[in-house]
């Protein structure tokens, strides 16, 4: 189990398609902090190989990028769909031994499709 804390640092550019569209383009940096962890690989192996306890990163980041159309429809409400990828720039894990050694070069990769539909009432 592991708890991050992150907050999202945006740069947001709309390139105006016609009256009611826009094609959107979005570039994200996300600092995470990890608070807590707890594993279980001390309990599995078979030897005590003397592991140091801190074995994560304190923080890491990950950067993103969108791309997507926004429409506006009736009552000003809005409808937008885009794509979306993102990378960690450095590893949650930081030891470079053992079993660990696979993990390091290991990065959390995100893709995906979005879907977002904006209320708008006054």
């Amino acid at each position: 189990m592991k708890i991050l804390i992150f907050s999202t640092i945006s740069l947001l550019y709309g390139i105006k398609v016609n009256e009611r569209s826009k094609l959107i383009l979005s570039s994200s940096l996300v600092p995470k902090f990890l608070v807590r962890y707890k594993d279980n690989f001390q309990k599995i192996i078979f030897e005590e190989i003397g592991l140091p306890i801190n074995k994560y990163n304190k923080r890491t980041f990950e950067g993103s990028f969108s791309i997507g159309i926004q429409r506006q429809l009736v009552k000003n409400n809005i409808i937008e769909l885009n794509l979306f990828a993102g990378k960690d720039f450095n590893p949650l894990n930081k030891m470079r031994w053992g079993f660990y050694s696979n993990l390091y070069p290991a990065r959390n990769v995100q893709f995906g499709v979005g879907l977002k539909y904006f209320f708008i009432s006054f």
